[in-house]
């Protein structure tokens, strides 16, 4: 390397005396720091919805492989010479290696088969190459467009890929357990980023499911939905189905930057039917800086942007939450639950936040406006405060466009009207909170002139 060559050159010359100063300059361009490792998500720490697209550049320890449908499988599966499967491809994968797969539509489904990393420093990577449209559109009566199900499958990271359910049998993801009767394992660590998920068939099947299978003790927990768009999710108004466009039976799960929309039921729902509320299924799950609007087609009546339903310490942060048929749900047993500094509005027909059998729920810094209702609560221990009243006027910067522009103005009663929650230190935008005397209520920090 010419870098190394020069620094030898001057070492020669320059003798012992600057040796150490030398050596420190060149190591010093040539240093890296490896990325922080996702712990979990709970109400104590909130994980930034940032995610780095992978390097096009791999580590000395690891590997880049390319797919193009004008590829070969019996090709090296580099840039120039790229493989034609995604499932060719992904056999080759190790802890570190990255699968780029480039511009196309792919009639393939990936069923248990991305192999898993060893931690988030080392996670299996398969993405979209950089800058281009990949669709996965299996054939038709393939069961998922992407299923995990074992232990194995820990670690993975998918980036940037359209999955369209157009064709597959059951839901888009399935993230579950390979139980048999006996014995099994659970996938988990599984992380979406960027992408998008769409076009599920009618039926009662969902957009993502993230599956705990109570009875076996097995629990699909710590997986990330980061900046995906998630839509068209099951049936047509008065069908009947419920579809979900991310249906969470598990605990510690992060949905975060998330636009979910046009499904037939709820946008996200956080339950499970064994009725657990104990703390083991449906726990310290994350939902925030989300855009979430016009779900529920009117295939279910009642349902809500998000339930909470069981479960104990979900947080619900920084969303904003608008034409639905409600709002946030808190039912069914759960505990300890957090909503604070959403945006809720015109949510013609139910409340803006419903709470029912659920204990010690804490609603906190939510803008309400024109909802059919604003909090409804004869849950037990709910704590309200620092809210404002469903027909008190935010105004909002332009509340007539699609979408609606729900940022406040100069002048809101939403500004410095808040109250300091240590979970929450940005806004929907990232800006930092408070920005001026105290915290604004609602998902937006206003940052403007007071």
């Amino acid at each position: 390397m010419q870098t190394t060559k020069n620094c030898r050159g001057i070492i020669a010359a320059l003798g012992v005396g600057v040796l150490g100063l030398l050596l420190l300059l060149c190591l010093s361009r040539f240093s890296s720091r490896a990325p922080n490792e996702h712990q979990g998500n709970n109400h104590i720490e909130i994980v930034s919805a940032s995610v780095p697209s992978p390097s096009l550049q791999p580590s000395s320890q690891s590997s880049v492989y390319y797919v193009s449908s004008s590829g070969s499988d019996s090709n090296s599966g580099s840039t120039s010479t790229p493989f034609k499967t995604l499932n060719h491809g992904v056999k080759l994968l190790h802890p570190g290696d990255t699968l780029y797969v480039r511009q196309g539509t792919y009639s393939e489904a990936l069923l248990d088969a991305i192999p898993g990393g060893t931690s988030w420093s080392a996670p299996v990577t398969v993405a979209a190459y950089p800058g281009e449209s990949v669709i996965l559109r299996p054939a038709r009566d393939d069961g998922w467009v992407l299923h995990f199900s074992r232990s194995a499958s820990q670690f993975i990271t998918v980036s940037g890929l359209i999955l369209d359910a157009s064709n597959v049998t059951y839901d888009a993801v399935k993230i579950t357990d390979d139980w048999n009767g006996s014995t099994g394992s659970a996938a988990g660590h599984i992380r979406l980023a960027k992408c998008e998920i769409r076009n599920v068939r009618p039926g009662t099947h969902m957009g993502i499911l993230i599956t705990a299978n109570v009875a076996a003790g097995l629990s699909s927990d710590c997986n990330e939905l980061v900046n995906c768009k998630i839509h068209d999710i099951g049936g047509v108004s008065g069908d009947g189905n419920l579809q979900e466009a991310v249906y969470i039976q598990s605990s510690q799960n992060l949905v975060d930057g998330c636009e979910i929309y046009n499904a037939s039921s709820y946008g996200v729902q956080v339950y499970s039917g064994s009725l657990r509320t104990d703390g083991s299924v449906c726990s310290g799950n994350t939902i925030g800086n989300c855009r979430i609007y016009s779900n529920d087609l009117g295939c279910e009546s009642g349902s809500f942007a998000v339930l909470l339903g069981m479960g104990q310490n979900n947080l619900v942060y920084n969303n904003l939450i608008w034409a639905n048929r409600g709002g946030i749900k808190v039912h069914y047993g759960a505990t300890d639950t957090l909503l604070c500094n959403n945006t809720i509005y015109k949510n013609a027909g139910a409340p803006g936040i419903s709470v029912g059998n659920a204990t010690g729920t804490i609603i906190r810094n939510n803008i309400l406006y024109k909802n059919a209702s604003g909090i409804r609560d004869p849950g037990q221990g709910t704590i309200a405060d620092h809210n404002t009243d469903n027909s008190a006027d935010p105004m909002f910067v332009n509340a007539g466009v699609r979408p609606p522009d729900l940022h406040v103005r100069v002048g809101s009663l939403a500004i410095d009207a808040g109250i300091a929650v240590s979970q929450v230190t940005t806004d929907c935008d990232g800006v930092s909170r408070p920005q001026g005397r105290g915290y604004d209520i609602g998902a937006y920090e206003y940052s403007g002139s007071r």
